[in-house]
C-alpha cells in the first residue's frame, strides 16, 4: 500500500510540474514571441490623408511641409541647426506647419529659442495626426496625402536628400 502512495505522489509531481512547465513556456515564450510578430508602431504612411482638423492642404499649391515635435524631445532640439537649413531652403516655396502637444505660445516660444521660424504653429496631440514619435517631418500634397515621410534624427546624407526633397517641391509650379 505504501508503495502505491509513493507512485501515486510521483505521478502526481510529474503531472503538476508539467502544467507548470507548460504555462512557463505559454506565458515566457509563445507570447513574447506573438509580440514580436507585431508590426512595429507606425506614423504617418505614404499614401495616406493626413488628418489635421481644419487644414485646407488646397490652399497650399506647392504642397505643406509638417513638423511633429514636442518641446521635451530632446531630438527636436538638437535638430534645430538641421531645421534652420531646411526652412531656408524652401522659403516661401511651401507652407510649414508645426504640430505639438503643448500650448501654441509655449511652442512657439521653444522654436524662437531654437532659431526656428515656423509661423503656424498649432496645438494637438501628436497621436491625432497619426504621429508616434519626435521628430517627425512629413510632406502633405494638395490634396492632402502624404507623400513622404521622415522619423527621428537624421544623419547628414538623410538631411540633404529631404533638403534636396523638399527645395524641389517648393520651387514647382
Amino acid at each position: 500500500m505504501k508503495k502505491i502512495a509513493t507512485i501515486a505522489l510521483n505521478m502526481f509531481l510529474i503531472v503538476a510540474c508539467s502544467i507548470v512547465c507548460a504555462d512557463i513556456v505559454r506565458t515566457f515564450v509563445v507570447r513574447r514571441n506573438a509580440q514580436t510578430r507585431q508590426p512595429p508602431a507606425r506614423g504617418p504612411v505614404a499614401g495616406t490623408l493626413f488628418m489635421l482638423p481644419g487644414a485646407d492642404w488646397s490652399r497650399s499649391p506647392n504642397g505643406t511641409l509638417v513638423f511633429g515635435i514636442s518641446t521635451a524631445c530632446h531630438f527636436c532640439t538638437q535638430s534645430a541647426p538641421f531645421y534652420q537649413r531646411l526652412l531656408t531652403s524652401v522659403g516661401s516655396g511651401l507652407t510649414v506647419i508645426a504640430l505639438a502637444p503643448e500650448p501654441v505660445e509655449k511652442t512657439r516660444q521653444y522654436l524662437s529659442n531654437l532659431g526656428v521660424s515656423i509661423a503656424d504653429v498649432r496645438q494637438l496631440t501628436l497621436s491625432e495626426a497619426g504621429i508616434r514619435g519626435t521628430p517627425t517631418l512629413a510632406y502633405v500634397n494638395q490634396k492632402g496625402l502624404i507623400e513622404r515621410v521622415w522619423v527621428g534624427t537624421m544623419p547628414p546624407d538623410k538631411e540633404k536628400e529631404l533638403i534636396d526633397f523638399a527645395s524641389k517641391m517648393a520651387r514647382r509650379g
